[in-house]
């Protein structure tokens, strides 16, 4: 949504589009801390539990690391740093939030999908 709109010069549609996928990275990072903190069980629990823990808690890193990189993107459109030929820091920040997404479905379904199945 993001690059849609700072190609058309659009700011506002950029720092919409960054605002909203700062909101989403929030949330996301608070269910995963939620999940983190009221699993029942300790890393040292089982094996589960280390696996749980470890892709779970860098999972939530790499989130956090993202809001990072959002919040200097969006700090840099809302001073007009971004127009149609200079959008670059936009779509490196995009394409870091498709590989975050991307990684998230192997992260869930190593985490709430694999137990299951076994």
């Amino acid at each position: 949504m993001e690059r849609a709109g700072i190609r058309r010069e659009d700011r506002g549609r950029l720092q919409v589009g960054l605002g909203l996928a700062t909101v989403l990275g929030l949330g996301s990072t608070g269910l995963m801390l939620r999940d983190l903190l009221g699993a029942g069980f300790a890393p040292q629990t089982n094996a589960y539990a280390a696996i749980f823990y470890t892709v779970g808690g860098f999972h939530a890193v790499l989130t956090v690391a993202g809001l990072g990189i959002n919040a200097f993107v969006l700090a840099r459109a809302w001073r007009g740093h971004f127009d149609a030929q200079r959008f670059l820091a936009v779509q490196n920040a995009a394409l870091y939030w498709y590989f975050l997404v991307a990684s998230w479905f192997a992260t869930a379904a190593t985490l709430y999908l694999v137990p299951h199945l076994v």
